[in-house]
């Protein structure tokens, strides 16, 4: 082999499927942060613990990057449909 790597692109339907599993990983990411939070929040603060107080916090942090990779997924499959209908225009 002259260096070249054997992972190839994947092919449109194939890439669709990624991005439909990805999303469907994103809500499920979402929606265990959320619930994280909330429980570890409220025994916290009804324990007295800054330590679980804290560990709510931390899980209402990742809540707002799941959230932006959730927008870059879907930037993502806009991209991927405008140029599909570009392509389509154009034949």
């Amino acid at each position: 082999m002259n260096g070249e790597f054997l992972i190839g692109t994947p092919v449109p339907t194939e890439r669709a499927n990624i991005v439909h599993r990805g999303r469907k990983l994103q809500y499920l990411t979402i929606a265990w942060n959320s619930l994280e939070c909330v429980i570890a929040l409220v025994a916290g603060f009804l324990a007295g613990s800054i330590a679980l107080v804290g560990f709510g916090f931390d899980s209402a942090i990742g809540l707002p990057a799941a959230s932006r990779l959730f927008g870059d997924c879907g930037g993502i499959a806009m991209k991927e449909r405008e140029k599909r209908l570009s392509d389509e225009r154009a034949r």
